[in-house]
């Protein structure tokens, strides 16, 4: 798959403003959570009002008033934005511990929107920047999965550098000085440069007709609600899969700021790969509702075998404890390794949704338009809406009512029947997949995902040593 160079630099400032926002997103948690507690339902609400507020801008990114002006200049000064506000964030939470507790977290969580909001629109910009730089000649799908890809590639390195690097040598202060400077550093960058994708004025009607993918003849044409459906169900199910997953690793390798790290780097690398994957096979193959189908599906059972995987994690961690030697570096490894074993299968597969259902959306005949820019807002809008709806039912209801093997269940449940409904919708039947999707729902009702729970309970975190120096045939 080749890329042009001229596509280059924006897919590197991309990178890097997905580095710089993850580790926003990392500092304002841990600045808020000294307000409003440590506790899973405050972060589960911080969670989803940082996805909520992107999923607003997202959607804002296809509306006319945005699509009148050059998307990469609006893209340099949303960019620009966000590095100054986070500047101001310190003493805007520290304006937030003066107010009575019971408005804490309301003003925490809209305090996080002005920022979050102007991330929101970055992708559906890109898009728009590319597709003029290009029209034609790239699928809008594979240019959407590339920048998908790029920015979460850069989300994966954000957490691990602030975490490992900046934090101990610059502490939390200058961490975000630092980050604040890289963010306005490429704006600048491409403000500089933005007349290389300066739109044309042809290109600029186009792009303000009125929204909504249009017939051959004219007629506008509405994007299928299953599209919706399956990217914010995908969106839902990544976010309570996550939540648990989390929890079930920290109750492994402990619940530091270094394994937490591990974990949604481990996480967002899986998302990555996915998405820069499905860029590819859709610019060569296409895409099909059966394979969206088929991409709900794997990401369900692979989520439902983690909590077999689950069950094994510390008698893996011990030996991989036991391989690390008392070695910092290895036994990070190790913890890589072990939450890459939970987490990839099921994160590859719903990375890999985005840019297969965009391909799946109606298209102009027109290689450029408005109307196809906002379909894209308004598919990414429906992803991010469904993460934020499911970090919050996760971590207020789910896992706090019903324990973490139960609440990934509902969520591998919930993706099997939309599933379900889709296969059976299609044109074409597919009996084969239909009865394997409904036994994994069988088997999903039936099996007991959470039978090593004590085993998990055990903490060997605090007592690796011990456990690794002695025979650990009881907790097999």
């Amino acid at each position: 798959m080749r890329i042009r160079r001229s596509s280059y630099a924006l897919l590197c400032a991309f990178f890097l403003t997905g580095a710089t926002s993850l580790i926003f997103e990392v500092v304002w948690t841990r600045l808020l959570l000294l307000s409003l507690g440590a506790t899973p339902v405050a972060m589960g609400i911080v969670l989803a009002a940082f996805m909520g507020g992107m999923a607003i801008g997202a959607w804002a990114a296809g509306r006319t008033l945005v699509r009148r002006w050059p998307p990469v200049a609006v893209y340099a000064g949303l960019e620009a934005w966000i590095g100054l506000y986070a500047l101001a964030t310190p003493w805007l939470f520290r304006l937030i511990d003066r107010v009575p507790p019971a408005g804490q977290l309301a003003l925490g969580v809209l305090a996080l929107l002005p920022a979050t909001v102007a991330m929101g629109t970055s992708l559906p910009l890109l898009v728009r920047a590319l597709d003029q730089l290009h029209p034609g000649e790239t699928p809008r799908a594979t240019t959407v999965g590339w920048l998908y890809a790029a920015n979460t590639a850069g989300g994966v390195v954000g957490p691990l550098a602030a975490v490992f690097f900046l934090f101990p040598l610059a502490g939390l202060s200058r961490t975000l000085l630092l980050a604040v400077a890289a963010n306005l550093v490429v704006s600048a960058a491409v403000w500089m440069t933005r007349h290389q994708w300066d739109t044309t004025p042809s290109d600029a009607a186009a792009d303000l007709r009125p929204t909504g993918a249009t017939r051959p003849g004219g007629a506008l044409l509405s994007v299928p609600r299953s599209l919706y459906a399956v990217l914010a169900v995908s969106g839902g199910t990544a976010m309570i899969y996550e939540v648990a997953w989390t929890r079930t690793l920290a109750m492994v390798y402990g619940s530091s700021v270094y394994g937490v790290s591990i974990t949604l780097s481990t996480f967002l690398t899986g998302i990555a790969l996915g998405s820069w994957g499905s860029a590819a096979w859709v610019r060569r193959r296409g895409a099909t509702r059966f394979g969206a189908a088929v991409l709900l599906v794997g990401s369900a059972c692979a989520a439902f075998a983690s909590l077999q995987v689950g069950g094994r994690l510390p008698v893996l961690f011990l030996s991989l404890f036991r391989w690390a030697d008392g070695g910092s570096t290895a036994l990070y490894v190790a913890q890589f390794l072990l939450a890459a074993a939970l987490m990839l299968p099921s994160t590859l597969c719903l990375g890999a949704l985005l840019p297969v259902v965009v391909s799946l959306a109606p298209k102009r005949q027109q290689s450029r338009g408005g109307d196809d820019h906002a379909v894209v807002s308004s598919l990414y809008a429906a992803n991010l809406s469904g993460a934020a709806a499911g970090a919050l039912i996760a971590s207020a209801l789910l896992v706090a009512g019903v324990g973490l093997s139960t609440s990934l269940q509902a969520g591998v449940l919930l993706a099997l029947g939309l599933s379900l409904v889709l296969l059976v919708r299609l044109p074409t039947p597919h009996p084969g997949l239909v009865g394997i999707t409904a036994l994994a729902v069988l088997l999903v009702l039936v099996l007991d995902g959470g039978a090593r729970r004590l085993t998990l309970s055990f903490g060997l975190y605090h007592g690796a040593e011990g456990y690794a120096t002695n025979d650990d045939q009881g907790l097999r």
